[in-house]
């Protein structure tokens, strides 16, 4: 199946429980989706490049283990996002030292002034509910965690997305953490507002429960819309996948991708903003060649016996580096 339109994007979320048994639904919901983000694939972190099951997309994961300890029972944990491809120019990786958080952000641009429209993705596990203080507390660290992500990145809409272990009908310290956590981000649990049943059942279908959140800005939440859960015959998790689309409108887009003419000089195409990058997917050496030819062009060359003076008060060379600075 091809990609989604240019009008919107396609995402799903789903908790695999275990890459081995679950990937397979995973390449399943690859063929009609563009950022999927995963939860339990209980891949160590040596074995991370495991999410790349498909050609068509790339990958950015953490493990929930520790490789340096041994390992008792049945692994455990992690989270994973997979996005086109065709996406690659516009997204950056973020990457964090949690064992339950991972994240990127895309960016897209503003129609209306040609501004950069930056939405930082995290795809999040967050910690079961033992209903003890030593679950609790971790899930508040969790939630720290995320503050800090936030707190590190600049972005204009953020989407949170994965198992968050906490269904917001059912009170409790982690779900008052989590209402905490979203007033003060101003976010709204989108899923809630679609007539989802539950997202998680116990394999017998004797329990049933919404742990599986989208949270977003409120000012930005009436861009996601068609959201619904699906268990197919297909998937073997005991988790449904969460599926949305993420409306671009008319104000937002993807940016275009930077090409080169026929003689392999390099050029924007007309609405080619200057926070575009270059597809790397089609550049060949002799694109290389003329960008670091062009680049020579540009530079001056640096004063070279700067390079031989070994006077840490020296201020001779001042302003040959404000001239080189300029």
């Amino acid at each position: 199946m091809s990609p989604s339109p240019a009008s919107e994007l396609k995402l799903v979320s789903y908790n695999c429980r275990g890459w081995r048994s679950g990937s397979d639904y995973v390449k399943f919901l690859l063929q009609s989706c563009d950022l999927c983000f995963i939860q339990e694939h209980w891949l160590y972190r040596d074995h991370l490049e495991a999410l790349n099951i498909s050609e068509d997309f790339l990958s950015v994961g953490v493990s929930g283990m520790d490789s340096s300890e041994i390992l008792l029972g049945r692994p455990f944990g992690g989270s994973g996002i997979l996005y086109r491809k065709s996406l690659s120019s516009f997204v950056r990786r973020i990457f964090t030292s949690s064992q339950r958080i991972c994240a990127l952000s895309l960016t897209l641009v503003n129609s209306r002034d040609n501004s950069p429209f930056i939405i930082l993705f995290i795809c999040v596990y967050l910690p079961t509910d033992y209903s003890t203080t030593a679950s609790h507390s971790a899930f508040a660290d969790s939630l720290c965690e995320l503050d800090g992500l936030i707190a590190a990145e600049n972005f204009d809409n953020i989407i949170i997305i994965g198992d968050f272990n906490c269904d917001l009908s059912r009170p409790g310290p982690n779900c008052s953490n989590l209402i905490s956590f979203m007033d003060s981000h101003d976010l709204i649990a989108v899923d809630q507002l679609y007539n989802i049943r539950y997202t998680y059942h116990k394999d017998d279908f004797s329990c049933f429960s919404s742990p599986d959140h989208i949270l977003t800005k409120c000012n930005f939440s009436n861009l996601i819309d068609s959201v619904y859960a699906s268990d197919p015959v297909e998937n073997f998790s005991d988790h449904l996948s969460l599926h949305f689309s993420f409306n671009l409108s008319d104000s937002l887009s993807l940016p275009s991708v930077p090409t080169f003419n026929s003689d392999n000089r390099y050029r924007h195409s007309s609405s080619c903003n200057s926070t575009s990058s270059v597809n790397w997917f089609k550049v060949n050496p002799d694109h290389v060649s003329h960008y670091c030819n062009h680049l020579s062009s540009i530079i001056p060359e640096f004063p070279s016996d700067i390079f031989s003076c070994c006077n840490p008060d020296c201020t001779a060379h001042h302003q040959d580096l404000e001239n080189y600075c300029v």
